[in-house]
């Protein structure tokens, strides 16, 4: 997409978010679906947070947004023991406890860490492979939501 106007980023973004979040409505319990749905957020999200270029908070409060933030939540709590549905959610979750109030929303009116907790007796590090995956994953996401204050006031991207 480098050979893109940067103008044209936001709209595509906020158009694919759009095409994302309606996908997964509309296919609530379809496996493939939903994780696609989860694991292009997780990308979105990613993206966002490591994109260089300051000037796109559309984007980034699309991402953020609450829509996205129940549809990770509720999908994870949908597929506990799938390790694509829980590695993507949390490292999604690990993304947006980059944003202030994202982070605040997160822990305060979201219940984020016992989803965390929860994904973490539901994948020990002692069953290997995937689930190890998905333990690092929730232990990182756990980890930034416990240990660090959440970034001063201000800003939120």
């Amino acid at each position: 997409l480098s050979f893109l106007a940067p103008s044209t980023m936001p709209l595509i973004a906020n158009a694919g978010l759009h095409l994302i979040l309606s996908t997964a409505k509309a296919y609530p319990e379809d496996y493939a679906v939903t994780s696609n749905s989860i694991g292009l957020l997780h990308n979105c999200a990613e993206y966002q947070m490591k994109s260089r270029n300051d000037h796109d908070y559309a984007t980034s409060e699309q991402v953020a947004s609450e829509e996205c933030l129940d549809l990770v939540i509720q999908t994870m709590k949908k597929w506990p023991a799938s390790s694509y549905h829980q590695e993507r959610g949390c490292l999604y979750l690990y993304e947006m406890s980059k944003l202030h109030e994202t982070r605040r929303i997160l822990l305060h009116d979201k219940g984020v860490c016992s989803l965390l907790v929860q994904t973490l007796e539901e994948h020990r590090n002692d069953s290997g492979g995937e689930h190890q995956r998905v333990y690092q994953a929730a232990q990182l996401a756990l980890f930034v939501y416990v240990s660090t204050p959440p970034a001063s006031a201000g800003r939120n991207f």
